[in-house]
């Protein structure tokens, strides 16, 4: 008796590439949702990279073996601090630093053609670094506050 091998070909139209109908697939992914209800972790974030992002993503994965990708990105947002600069604080300095530069630099002018210094102008550069010396200060004390 001679026994014939039935084979099936299946296009990936009709089904996916394991061979399973679009039907079952609906079937599973709707009890995957019952299984995802009752997760501890049950929310879902999606992005998008670009092929660069996600090279420099893999990297960072590799190189801080941690067990999965899951887990890498939850250390990542959840441990990670946050660091807002108020530049204002940064821009006064270099507004006073900008300053003494400016008065500095008439003051050795004058001092190369006339020989002369006042010393209203060795003050008023004492006051503007005095000045500097403050801003720096209140720099030093907001990280101070909010990093330490």
């Amino acid at each position: 008796m001679v026994r014939f091998l039935q084979i099936k070909f299946f296009t990936c139209s009709y089904q996916n590439d394991l061979g399973v109908p679009p039907k079952t697939l609906v079937k599973n992914i709707k009890g995957r949702k019952d299984i995802m209800a009752n997760r501890y972790r049950n929310e879902r974030i999606e992005i998008k990279l670009t092929k660069e992002e996600k090279e420099i993503f893999k990297k960072k994965l590799e190189l801080s073996k941690l067990k999965s990708m899951g887990h890498f990105i939850r250390k990542c947002v959840l441990e990670a601090p946050i660091f807002v600069i108020d530049m204002n604080e940064f821009r006064k300095i270099q507004t006073f630093i900008g300053r003494n530069a400016n008065n500095l630099n008439q003051i050795a002018k004058r001092v190369n053609t006339t020989g002369v210094i006042y010393r209203e102008d060795i003050e008023d550069l004492k006051k503007e670094n005095d000045d500097i010396s403050r801003e720096m200060i209140k720099i030093q004390n907001i990280l101070a506050r909010k990093y330490i």
